[in-house]
């Protein structure tokens, strides 16, 4: 499971959808802060079920989960990314080509 920081050009990879769902706010998910991307590096999009609120005093999480989406796949955007934070095995550049590549 992958997790593109859009504005830091920063690819994270999780474990389990879950916790990249755990990890990247529904605010920062809703305004395109992250793009998501399954283990075979098919695109997700974020559907929520419950919507981000906001007010003068508080922005609430709201909930979202993960389904597949039309667009560009991940080993397609490789070239925009600056930085890994892996997990396991996947610690580089190199490590996500040859999982991706594996498939």
């Amino acid at each position: 499971m992958f997790a593109l920081a859009t504005d830091e050009h920063v690819l994270y990879v999780f474990p389990t959808e879950t916790e990249a769902i755990d990890y990247c706010e529904g605010p920062d998910v809703e305004s395109g802060a992250w793009q998501f991307f399954d283990h075979a590096g098919t695109p997700l999009e974020a559907v929520f079920s419950e919507p981000v609120k906001r007010s003068a005093l508080f922005v609430t999480q709201g909930r979202y989960a993960l389904r597949p989406a039309p667009g560009v796949s991940l080993i397609a955007r490789l070239a925009d990314i600056w930085a890994i934070e892996g997990f396991g095995v996947v610690q580089s550049m190199d490590d996500v080509h040859r999982l991706l590549t594996s498939h």
